[in-house]
């Protein structure tokens, strides 16, 4: 039976939502795995940085756990690669998937972002009920903070480093979890109400407060009005890189509804899968790394033919 833990969750969304702040301040530019993704095909050297970042602090994940990561649903190669292309295709289209849509953008209070979120969590959830109609019941919850949470938040208290307090997040949550994510999709309907896991609501019960007010209260101090023109430049230099497209057109709706059936298909996003990549390679689950990678590739696919669309 699958085990909430809504204190490890919980604290993970706190220590995420300091992370993403921490992204926005250092460099000014929002926690947009999907981003990275796409221009990594481009040969962005920020978007490479990033991405090897979460890689490897999924190793480092692995190397603390020294259990391999959580199995990818019994699927064939064809359906890894129609996931990654949907979810390619529709965070290119969209602009932004769970991080930047429903993590930063929500924090902002961005309707955009709230259109998008509505969007891609509702064919998720369809998605998942139609394609994994049953699981056995969730376990009861139990509160209590795990060992290997206690590892990983001590990690991150003395590595405060975007992408691999990002990872562990995942990792202590169960977002790199393929079957919890699954079932948290699948929403608390009648009938199947014992096979929900609410770990995601968790996280985000600990990470949207702290990221709504540290935005308002401090970036908005930072930056000015709807233009963005900087008072004050982020820490490391350079411009802030805040989206402040307010359009809701077909691309946005379209593209969050593709997204959210490539989601629901495995169960994985762009930054759990990076970190899972991770963690198979230092576990030596060669099988699940090559997985992942097809899927990668993939979306960076579907993205390079939504640029074409």
């Amino acid at each position: 039976m699958s085990s909430p833990y809504p204190l490890n969750s919980f604290l993970s969304g706190i220590s995420l939502a300091f992370s993403v702040h921490g992204l926005l301040i250092l460099n000014g530019s929002v926690f947009g795995v999907s981003g990275w993704l796409h221009r990594l095909s481009t040969g962005d050297s920020e978007a490479f940085v990033a991405t090897c970042a979460l890689v490897a602090s999924g190793a480092l994940v692995g190397f603390i756990d020294s259990s391999p990561p959580s199995p990818m649903p019994s699927v064939n190669l064809a359906t890894v690669v129609l996931s990654g292309v949907l979810v390619g295709f529709g965070t290119k289209l969209a602009n932004g998937c769970t991080s930047g849509h429903m993590v930063c953008g929500l924090s902002r209070l961005s309707l955009r972002s709230l259109v998008a979120t509505l969007t891609f969590m509702s064919t998720a959830a369809v998605t998942s009920n139609i394609l994994h109609p049953s699981f056995s019941p969730v376990a009861p919850m139990q509160w209590e903070v795990t060992g290997f949470a206690w590892k990983i938040f001590t990690l991150a208290g003395f590595v405060f480093c975007i992408s691999n307090v990002a990872c562990v997040d995942a990792k202590s949550e169960g977002m790199t979890n393929y079957g919890k994510m699954i079932r948290f999709l699948r929403l608390p309907l009648p009938g199947q109400i014992d096979q929900w896991d609410p770990s995601l609501a968790f996280l985000a019960l600990g990470a949207m407060p702290i990221l709504i007010g540290l935005y308002h209260f401090q970036v908005g101090v930072l930056v000015e009005g709807s233009g963005l023109k900087a008072k004050q430049a982020p820490i490391l230099g350079g411009d802030w890189r805040i989206p402040n497209n307010k359009t809701i057109n077909m691309s946005l709706v379209l593209g969050s509804a593709l997204f959210g059936v490539g989601w629901a298909i495995l169960g994985g996003c762009p930054a759990p899968q990076l970190a899972n990549l991770g963690h198979a390679l230092a576990s030596g689950s060669s099988r699940m790394a090559s997985r992942i990678t097809l899927w990668g590739a993939a979306a960076i696919l579907g993205g390079r033919i939504a640029t074409a669309f």
